[in-house]
């Protein structure tokens, strides 16, 4: 059996920030630990990719959203 991952990472879409995010955090909050992607500051979605994966924990589950969902399949390249 596959070990569940403790922490998730949101990379919310272009424009977006965490507070789109407000509700599903406040639901999971204990469950697991939550963090939110700031990709404010990187101007490719290589950049965010390296950005997101410099701050991530070794072991992650990942969830993007619109622009985010994008560079989630570009983190997924960098690790494979």
């Amino acid at each position: 059996m596959t070990e569940r991952p403790t922490h998730l990472v949101l990379v919310p879409g272009l424009a977006c920030t965490e507070d789109l995010s407000a509700e599903q955090i406040a639901s999971l909050r204990g469950e697991l630990a939550i963090s939110v992607a700031d990709h404010a500051r990187q101007d490719t979605m290589s950049a965010i990719a390296r950005a997101v994966l410099a701050t991530a924990p070794n072991r992650f589950a990942l969830c993007g959203l619109s622009m985010g969902g994008y560079d989630t399949r570009g983190l997924k390249s960098k690790v494979e």
